[in-house]
């Protein structure tokens, strides 16, 4: 599942269990969300990789974390929205 920040980070929220979430900070790469960027020729049939996790930002204080709730889920969103949005200012 991905819950989306803004138009450049998103949530990658992968359930490891029964209630229980590992989130990590992505980010689209190249500009083109989802959609593939190739990194050789076309004819090699080779894509690169479109997300990629977040490890130094000047932005998040957390890139990653365990939770076992969706609630807990929802809370860290919110929290990287609000730090997304104190970085603007």
């Amino acid at each position: 599942m991905k819950l989306f920040i803004d138009d450049h980070f998103y949530i990658s929220a992968m359930n490891d269990g029964h209630e229980t979430f590992n989130c990590r900070i992505m980010e689209l790469v190249h500009g083109i969300g989802m959609d593939p960027a190739y990194i050789t020729e076309p004819k090699e049939d080779l894509e690169d990789i479109v997300g990629s996790i977040v490890y130094e930002s000047d932005i998040f204080s957390e890139t990653s974390r365990t939770v076992h709730s969706t609630q807990a889920l929802c809370e860290y969103h919110k929290q990287c929205l609000v730090e997304l949005l104190k970085s603007d200012y």
